[in-house]
């Protein structure tokens, strides 16, 4: 991501993640997932939904909260590797142990 973004931190991506994973609040509200777990919670004016609610249906709006955004880094020279993706944190895993 270096050479095609010139981030050289992952605070740098993240933040261009955030800025740039946007999509109209009427096609945000619109996915079933998000009227079964995030709809309830707005209603019930829990933020930043609630204010996501509120905006015009044609109005750019964040699909990710920032802290729900993380990089992982893996591979190497030869292997670099990316995906992006949703996931919750399940359990952290040290990889010395098995190495």
């Amino acid at each position: 991501f270096i050479d095609r973004g010139g981030f050289t931190k992952k605070d740098a991506l993240i933040d261009w993640l955030y800025g740039t994973a946007k999509m109209s609040a009427s096609e945000y509200w619109d996915y079933q997932l998000i009227q079964n777990y995030i709809y309830p919670r707005a209603t019930f004016g829990e933020e930043p939904w609630a204010s996501k609610l509120k905006a015009a249906p044609d109005e750019l709006i964040p699909m990710f909260r920032r802290e729900d955004i993380h990089v992982v880094v893996v591979g190497g020279e030869t292997n670099g590797y990316w995906r992006i993706m949703g996931a919750n944190y399940q359990k952290t895993v040290s990889i010395d142990e098995w190495r």
